[in-house]
């Protein structure tokens, strides 16, 4: 049986578990309890998209001059209606329409690939409009299963702390560590690489437990 004084591998991958553990329950439920997702911010993995589309008012009519944003970046529409952006972030994004001859709209979808986007403004006069694409509709399902995912991985994360900290059950701890690299990426990624590395480092350290 290994030595029980002192700091070791194991034990500090334990607690790196264990801090893995709780940025993975915040994470998760934050996700799962806050507040709806936020647009128009830049994604982890800098991956963009075109976007394109045309814009008509009730009568099908195309609509010149509309000022087009998202974020930062605008566009304005041609005598056709059509406008267009080469790179929109990858996640999240509000389309937003101004026009001096109509009422504003915006669009709240979801890139994930290049889309065409058909908006028709309101009329003059009318209250300004905000609806939900096709695309984003399956965003409220996405962020839940990954909310689940995270507290999942946490869990599991937790488990495999405990047995590393108690240095019993090398499999489980190896399995809890890999997991906490899913919690809450990126932090999660340097927090569940140094416990691997500590855990395959210090797999001597664990207790064999007899045959039955």
């Amino acid at each position: 049986m290994p030595p029980r004084k002192g700091t070791s591998r194991a034990s500090l991958a334990g607690l790196m578990l264990i801090t893995a553990f709780a940025l993975g329950t915040f994470s998760g439920l934050g996700v799962l309890l806050g507040p709806e997702p936020v647009a128009n911010e830049p994604n982890l993995f800098g991956l963009t998209f075109p976007l394109n589309g045309t814009v008509r008012d009730e009568n099908g009519t195309p609509v010149a001059d509309v000022n087009v944003t998202y974020g930062s970046v605008n566009v304005s529409t041609t005598e056709n209606g059509a406008f267009g952006f080469a790179e929109v972030p990858l996640g999240v994004v509000d389309l937003e329409f101004r026009s001096k001859t109509h009422a504003n709209l915006t669009i709240r979808l979801f890139v994930s690939s290049a889309q065409t986007i058909d908006a028709t403004l309101p009329p003059s006069g009318a209250e300004p409009r905000r609806v939900e694409h096709s695309s984003y509709s399956s965003v409220g399902l996405v962020y839940q299963y990954c909310g689940f995912l995270w507290l999942g991985c946490a869990l599991l994360a937790l488990l495999g702390g405990v047995a590393a900290y108690r240095r019993r059950a090398w499999g489980l701890a190896l399995a809890g560590a890999i997991a906490a690299l899913f919690v809450s990426p990126p932090l999660s990624f340097v927090v569940g690489g140094v416990a691997i590395f500590l855990l395959v480092r210090g797999k001597r350290e664990f207790v064999r437990l007899p045959k039955t």
